[in-house]
């Protein structure tokens, strides 16, 4: 029997206290093992907790002929080492990336890391293509920065080396818009329930936890976020009827018992809200559910609230990200703080667990304004609150603005270790020491009130406790 050709999805570490089921990369391995011929793996390094050197040991051992990494700003660093011990191998397989980082820097990706395939935005349809090429020829192995074999110049999105100085890029193709015609993520392939007990915000419920998209793009404008260059600012849905089909499949199939709603604006339109809802409850299904991504704060109305909470939701992540009036308009948030006033209030009211979703010191923020979010999330009755240290993400209008057109190495290290979560560098008006001392300040008077030091510490599981605590430490101290 002829041998299948071999993939390995890899999903590099983070530096995030949390541990989620990499969606991205189950929905490729779902499209992927569509195609004849073709075995797919999954090798989630975060949820391992390996160092890079490991993750290519244990990677290599399964032989894959073609091994996609997935790369967002975060994983940038890890899978730069994983790509790299790979490379250092006798026969090397072929190295695709693709990913948030790839998609706004896909040559710079491509170039830096010695890779011959770069994938820009989804790569559902796109990357198979490739699949399917590097299968009929046959191809398992290419030392690193040779240029493609294969001819790949009608797959839209794709950055390569054909040969020539320089890379050559296809323009992006058209965004996916039948959402529903997607093969529901692989998670057969990434073992659910042995995910750490640290999902995404922490919290949680019921175990095991599956992510769920219900639609993609973002309208809106922010200056510091880079999900549009990954799904687009056009908003694609999926139907309530398609979305609650495979909740229905993975609570049987899996146990799953509770879902997290990773869509980029989730309650955008009312409408789909509704009808996700009215869908979950019209079949009885006994879930629960919650948005750790963020909601918009100003597109939550009574009525919709308590639609949520009886279909089962429990948390919503609020988008609020800073607590001075003129730092929103800059940054292009498109609400005030002023027309939502009383929101949290209501939500509690109904029952809805409030997480607070802040960042602090945008570029050329001063430390009053840092410290007027820090009073703002203290003043208003959040259940929890995360406080991030502002990072340019690459795609994002600040990051656009802060590189200049530059996207060498050593800028893209540097950001890279910025986005790693507790290594801020500064933004121009204070320093990275500054920002974290702030950040620090900011969960200890948050936490350290007796109601949210209990409700936080009643909220825990018993599994969670120790590495919560050391989770903790590496938070607030680096």
């Amino acid at each position: 029997m002829t041998r299948p050709y071999r993939v390995m999805l890899v999903y590099p570490r983070t530096r995030s206290i949390t541990v989620n089921p990499p969606l991205g990369v189950a929905y490729l391995a779902a499209s992927l093992r569509k195609l004849p011929g073709v075995e797919v793996a999954i090798h989630d390094c975060e949820k391992r907790r390996e160092p890079p050197a490991r993750s290519a040991e244990r990677i290599a051992e399964w032989k894959p002929d073609l091994v996609g990494v997935s790369l967002s700003t975060p994983t940038y660093l890890a899978g730069r080492e994983v790509i790299r011990h790979l490379q250092s191998q006798t026969n090397p397989p072929v190295i695709a990336v693709g990913g948030p980082h790839v998609s706004a820097l896909p040559e710079a990706s491509v170039a830096n890391l010695r890779a011959h395939f770069g994938f820009i935005g989804e790569s559902e349809i796109t990357f198979p293509k490739l699949v399917e090429r590097l299968r009929d020829a046959g191809l398992s192995t290419l030392e690193p920065g040779a240029h493609s074999p294969v001819d790949v110049s009608d797959i839209a999105g794709v950055a390569y080396r054909n040969g020539e100085p320089g890379l050559s890029r296809q323009a992006r193709g058209a965004w996916n818009d039948d959402l529903d015609a997607l093969p529901w993520p692989a998670f057969d392939l990434m073992g659910l329930d042995e995910y750490p007990p640290h999902p995404h915000q922490l919290l949680y419920r019921s175990f095991p936890i599956a992510p769920i998209m219900t639609a993609r793009g973002c309208p809106y404008e922010c200056t510091f976020c880079a999900s549009p260059e990954l799904t687009g600012r056009t908003m694609r849905y999926r139907s309530p009827v398609s979305v609650v089909d495979e909740m229905e499949y993975h609570h049987r199939r899996f146990g799953v018992r509770e879902f997290h709603i990773e869509d980029d604006v989730f309650n955008i339109l009312r409408s789909h809200v509704v009808g996700v809802c009215e869908e979950i409850l019209r079949r009885g299904l006994q879930i629960e559910w919650k948005c750790p991504n963020g909601v918009r704060i100003d597109r939550l109305d009574p009525e919709l609230v308590k639609l949520m909470k009886r279909s089962g939701c429990y948390q919503l992540s609020l988008g609020i990200e800073t607590g001075d009036e003129d730092v929103l308009d800059r940054i292009k948030k498109k609400f005030t703080l002023a027309r939502n006033e009383g929101v949290v209030d209501a939500l509690r009211r109904e029952g809805i667990e409030v997480l607070g979703l802040f960042i602090l010191g945008f570029p050329g923020e001063s430390k009053k304004s840092v410290r007027s979010t820090i009073d703002y999330a203290l003043t208003k009755p959040f259940n929890l609150a995360h406080f991030s240290v502002f990072s340019y993400l690459p795609g994002s209008a600040e990051a656009e603005r802060h590189f200049g057109g530059r996207a060498d190495e050593a800028l893209v290290e540097e950001v890279a270790r910025d986005a790693c979560y507790y290594t801020p560098v500064g933004n121009g008006i204070m320093s990275g020491r500054e920002l974290k001392s702030l950040q620090r300040l900011a969960v200890l008077r948050f936490y350290l009130r007796p109601k949210q030091f209990f409700f936080f510490l009643k909220r825990l599981r018993a599994r969670q406790l120790v590495s919560t605590a050391n989770i903790l430490v590496k938070y607030l101290y680096g």
